[in-house]
């Protein structure tokens, strides 16, 4: 059937002949796993809840879960419903994008079919940017333009509260929101469907249709529609699918079939993706996908060895590639018969973040004076609680006139130590020789200072934290951790693909730790689940400099001495060009050179 054949004459809609643009469909074309089977096609669109019927006073205990949660987000950016859609009228969008070159003919042939049909449509993108729409009638796109249903508008919870476009977007399933459901006034007077349109090779949410209808259209009408829009849904993911190669398609056919066969763990990677079940999302670290990889890259036809993830399990892992030049499927198994394991890049060795892990451990257990040292951003704060204890007072040196000394039941943290005043630094000095107090101190500098020279030389233990671009093979190591503690200690459900983590290890991070932290909450708040790409990132990090990128191998240790000079030296260029032993005319040649700031 085709879409214009699914809308009946009874709706006004124009039969066409088979000439018609819409190419036919049905269930066999979908490849295993449709995610759009039991969607819309399976429920009625004119569900409602009980206070739908015109009663404006709806309040969120009578919505449905969705809906509700979607209300508090409304109420949490600060909307109101009688506010109007407001933001920059046109945002730039990508008119040649693979969304719309797969939705195009699909919106084409559909509003033609819907011509003197009080219905139609918006298509958004994956950020929920209006890129598309398509209307039977013209009042109704008029009315659409008057609330700012127009192109290039962002259509997100913060702007437009609920509505089946934002809505979707934030939760990634089919949403029907039904007159007074809308959170803004000038929308209840619709009752809209959103689906969204999810990538069938990566998974990744593409965008979303909404359909439009007065919320006096009768249910067999609604019904009609509601077919028309599945069946849109479903021909736009065919034809993200028809971008790619046979062989591609062959593997993720072969990818869906397996992950209905088991319960364990199944990767699939092909040369520009990298897909896997929820399964493997849960039980497999980053470290563990780049080994899983190189396995499948050595294998043969199929093979099967062991592996020890970085959890510590052992399981066996099993490659099979479907036929030559195709993707190289992998199941994770574990308790399985003893086979020579594969040898593990990381983890033959302990990587510099486990032995500072460990020293800090073993720190922790003694009652020694310790000095942490480090650059802004390495993380001295976190280390230096590590060592005190949960129980630590822990305060700034521009508030130690406020602290007593004589408590002896807790340790002291004591942050920019550097910045003691001489009363101080002679009041922390008594406590460290009379041990009447455990004191864990931070600094930035490591000499030239006498103060820190003098508190230094009292503490038996110093920690010296290493500045990320000294540590950037532990780069996915720490990257995990940070999201770890973002998700508040669940597994996050993001991952780091590849070509991010190697793009990550290139950059020069003079913010440290802290500049990664940040880079990833970002990137946490635009995507909440599946792999992270090179595109989620924020621009900037998005790509090298094109001064780095054609740095010989001793201009970049050239830029490595100078970005660390002059961090050791705050900044200072008069101090950094002395401690370089070179002229500050010199220094600000280098600097403009390699586009140091």
């Amino acid at each position: 059937m085709s879409f214009v054949e699914a809308v009946p004459q009874s709706l006004g809609g124009h039969a066409k002949g088979p000439d018609a643009e819409a190419v036919p469909l049905d269930d066999q074309q979908m490849p295993p796993g449709d995610p759009y089977h039991n969607s819309v096609e399976s429920r009625s669109m004119a569900q409602t809840p009980d206070s739908a019927d015109g009663d404006a006073t709806v309040g969120p205990q009578l919505l449905r879960p969705t809906i509700a949660m979607s209300w508090r987000r409304s109420q949490h950016f600060g909307l109101e419903p009688a506010n109007h859609i407001v933001g920059p009228a046109k945002l730039e969008f990508d008119s040649s994008s693979r969304l719309l070159q797969a939705a195009t003919p699909v919106l084409d042939s559909v509003r033609e079919s819907l011509s003197g049909v009080r219905a139609g449509g918006l298509l958004a993108d994956s950020s929920g940017t209006i890129v598309g729409r398509f209307f039977g009638d013209a009042d109704l796109a008029a009315s659409t333009d008057r609330f700012g249903g127009c192109l290039g508008m962002p259509f997100d919870e913060s702007r437009t509260g609920t509505n089946a476009i934002a809505t979707c977007v934030e939760t990634r399933e089919p949403v029907t929101v039904v007159g007074e459901e809308h959170f803004l006034e000038c929308l209840k007077s619709f009752d809209c469907y959103g689906l969204p349109i999810i990538n069938p090779v990566t998974r990744r949410l593409e965008g979303v249709i909404d359909l439009m209808v007065d919320t006096g259209f009768e249910h067999r009408q609604r019904r009609a529609l509601e077919v028309v829009l599945d069946r849109m849904v479903r021909e736009i993911s065919m034809r993200f699918l028809a971008d790619y190669d046979p062989d591609v398609q062959q593997s993720l056919i072969a990818f869906h079939a397996l992950v209905r066969r088991t319960d364990d763990p199944v990767v699939l990677f092909g040369r520009d993706f990298v897909l896997h079940n929820r399964r493997a999302l849960d039980e497999l670290s980053t470290s563990d996908l780049s080994e899983l990889e190189q396995h499948a890259m050595a294998g043969g036809h199929s093979t099967e060895a062991r592996l020890t993830l970085e959890s510590g399990r052992e399981v066996a892992v099993q490659v099979a590639s479907p036929s030559h030049g195709q993707a190289a499927l992998l199941r994770v198994r574990s308790n399985v018969r003893e086979r020579p394991p594969v040898p593990r890049t990381l983890g033959r060795t302990r990587s510099v973040s486990d032995r500072i892990d460990e020293r800090l451990d073993a720190l922790a257990a003694r009652r020694t004076p310790v000095l942490v040292i480090g650059e802004r951003g390495t993380g001295r704060s976190r280390a230096a609680h590590r060592i005190a204890g949960e129980s630590a007072v822990v305060i700034s040196a521009a508030d130690f006139e406020h602290e007593p000394m004589t408590d002896s039941t807790t340790a002291l943290v004591i942050e920019e130590a550097d910045c003691l005043s001489s009363r101080a630094v002679a009041e922390v000095a008594e406590t460290i020789r009379t041990a009447s107090r455990r004191i864990v101190m931070t600094t930035v500098r490591d000499a030239g200072h006498k103060d820190i020279d003098y508190l230094g030389g009292l503490c038996t233990e110093w920690v010296e934290l290493p500045p990320l671009r000294e540590r950037l093979e532990d780069v996915a190591q720490i990257a995990n951790a940070i999201l770890r503690e973002l998700h508040a200690g669940r597994a996050p459900q993001v991952r780091l693909s590849t070509p991010v983590i190697d793009l990550l290890r290139r950059h020069r991070w003079p913010g440290n730790l802290a500049e990664l932290a940040a880079v990833l909450a970002e990137v946490s708040r635009r995507r909440s689940a599946g792999d992270i790409s090179i595109t989620d990132l924020p621009t900037r990090y998005q790509r090298l400099s094109a001064v780095r990128s054609k740095l010989t191998p001793f201009e970049q240790a050239e830029w490595e001495l100078i970005e660390r000079t002059l961090v050791a030296c705050d900044g200072n260029k008069v101090h950094t060009a002395k401690r370089l032993g070179i002229s500050r005319s010199k220094l600000y040649a280098r600097l403009r050179y390699f586009q140091i700031t």
